[in-house]
């Protein structure tokens, strides 16, 4: 199921290839974020995970999109494999990227690989679509299948646009509010997938 392996027991290059003749075409709605916050918070925690002894060599990109982390995990020489539900992500993320960046088509929350396969899981912009159920399952997955590391990017509630989208859902003008995180509701969610919060890099924007 990886890279040019089976994609659902076929071909994964075949597929690809075959999707790409018959003219599928994909907008890149999942851009590179080369520089941007979350791959500069995700450079500073493989720091950190050098610094402690045990530093990332192979990781899983979950979701990877179209492989927006691909600069980084390249630049580093991590072995990394891209995964994603949609096919059409890993259409374009081998369209980019080709046979350097094996891809696996998975749920998140039901990893094809075994336990302790890889040095880290990254997931990035991810957590914050799923609710409390479908977060203890994908988090108890990532756990599963990491040697060590499980590096998320979480969005958190301090700031205005959260306690703005609270008072709109009250007055019944917003029908749900997007999840966002306190410090003790991470450690706890955390905890019951079998993670412990080492460190944290916090981007704190009042506005946003």
């Amino acid at each position: 199921a990886l890279g040019t392996g089976g994609i659902r027991g076929d071909n994964g290059e075949g597929i690809v290839r075959g999707a790409l003749a018959r003219g599928v075409t994909y907008l890149d709605a999942a851009p590179d974020y080369s520089g941007s916050g979350s791959e500069q918070a995700i450079g500073r925690a493989l720091d950190e995970a050098e610094r402690r002894g045990t530093p990332v060599r192979s990781a899983l990109d979950l979701p990877c999109g179209t492989g927006r982390l691909a600069p980084l995990v390249f630049e580093r020489s991590i072995a990394t494999t891209g995964a994603d539900v949609s096919l059409e992500m890993l259409y374009e993320a081998f369209r980019k990227l080709g046979k350097k960046f094996p891809i696996l088509q998975c749920s998140a929350d039901a990893i094809p690989l075994r336990d302790g396969s890889l040095d880290a899981v990254f997931a990035i912009r991810f957590l914050f679509h799923l609710d409390r159920g479908g977060r203890a399952a994908v988090l108890k997955e990532m756990a599963r299948v990491s040697r060590r590391w499980v590096i998320l990017d979480v969005r958190h509630r301090y700031n205005l646009r959260w306690v703005g989208w609270r008072i709109r859902h009250a007055l019944g003008l917003l029908p749900q509010v997007q999840h966002r995180f306190s410090r003790a509701g991470l450690e706890q969610e955390l905890s019951g997938a079998g993670l412990a919060l080492l460190d944290r890099d916090l981007r704190y924007d009042p506005l946003n």
